[in-house]
């Protein structure tokens, strides 16, 4: 996995690419259910805290099994960093891309073979003529 980069798209502006995978937060639960027996528990930083510049939501690591905190005040791009490493795919079969999106991936398949068929069809007539 690279550093970090920082790069400029004239249509987006800046874009940070981190170097590792982006899972989301219900994929890194899952990952450390099934995989580690551990849950993560939110930590409460103050009233209005997620308005301050650089807020990052912090966790406490827990072992299912004692109950016991085994890491703490941790932000999920440590486990994004660390599941990137170790070679954890992205998505699993309960991530968005494999439910409602995917319909909306078929169509869009559709539509894109509908438009080749035409851009051929145009084509040919032209042949043609």
């Amino acid at each position: 996995m690279g550093e970090d980069e920082i790069f400029f798209d004239p249509n987006a502006g800046f874009n940070i690419h981190h170097g590792f995978e982006y899972y989301a937060p219900q994929r890194i639960k899952r990952i450390l259910k099934k995989d580690f027996n551990c849950h993560l528990e939110n930590i409460w930083q103050g009233y209005k805290a997620n308005r301050k510049p650089g807020y990052h939501e912090i966790y406490n690591l827990v072992d299912d099994a004692t109950g016991k905190i085994i890491g703490s005040k941790l932000p999920l791009d440590h486990f994004r960093r660390v599941f990137s490493q170790m070679g954890y795919p992205r998505d699993d079969e309960k991530s968005a891309v494999h439910g409602r999106y995917l319909r909306r991936s078929e169509g869009l398949e559709r539509f894109r073979e509908m438009v080749e068929r035409a851009k051929k069809e145009s084509q040919e007539g032209q042949q043609e003529d």
